[in-house]
């Protein structure tokens, strides 16, 4: 989704129930700025990425895109990527022009990957969340579990300053790298 902007409402954007399997990115949003009582809805979906190369890697990415509602996704990240920057994680946002318009909840993110910027989450401007709630993070190999304006070396360190309620850091147990249905949640 590139460059879908409507700040009046216009036609509902919603992406949800699909499995899938991409290199870089599962869904990518750019430049989407959307209406508060109109956001884009992404939910119910398997992500699965697997990226070697260098830039971002990332399940959902959101880039310049107001307005955006990231439900009940689960989303599984393969490592490799050699990028030493803060846009890898199961979900990696950047840049709104309207501070606290994403929602992130009710989402398992599991990156893989074996670096120190191998995030589970990457927030680069913390303003950007209105709610952040239920979520469940695993980066089994990463130094830093998330990235929340900056690295956040532990899980503790990282729901105290995102204010984060109900969230879970454990494995989910996927039933495979492409099966994101979750044994242990």
């Amino acid at each position: 989704l590139n460059g879908s902007a409507s700040t009046t409402g216009g036609n509902d954007v919603v992406i949800r129930n699909n499995i899938i399997n991409g290199p870089q990115y599962g869904i990518y949003i750019n430049a989407s700025d959307r209406g508060a009582t109109n956001p884009i809805q992404v939910y119910n979906n398997m992500i699965n990425t697997s990226y070697a190369g260098t830039g971002a890697n990332a399940g959902i990415y959101t880039t310049g895109s107001d307005y955006v509602n990231l439900d009940f996704n689960s989303i599984y990240v393969e490592g490799g990527n050699t990028s030493t920057s803060n846009l890898q994680g199961g979900i990696v946002t950047t840049g709104t022009t309207a501070d606290g318009s994403i929602n992130i909840r009710n989402n398992v993110m599991f990156n893989n990957g074996n670096g120190a910027d191998d995030f589970a989450i990457s927030v680069a401007t913390t303003v950007d969340i209105a709610t952040i709630s239920n979520n469940a993070y695993w980066a089994p190999n990463a130094t830093n579990i998330a990235y929340w304006g900056a690295d956040q070396a532990d899980f503790a360190t990282f729901v105290g300053n995102s204010g984060e309620t109900g969230a879970v850091n454990a494995d989910p147990q996927f039933t495979s790298t492409t099966d994101l249905h979750a044994a242990a949640l």
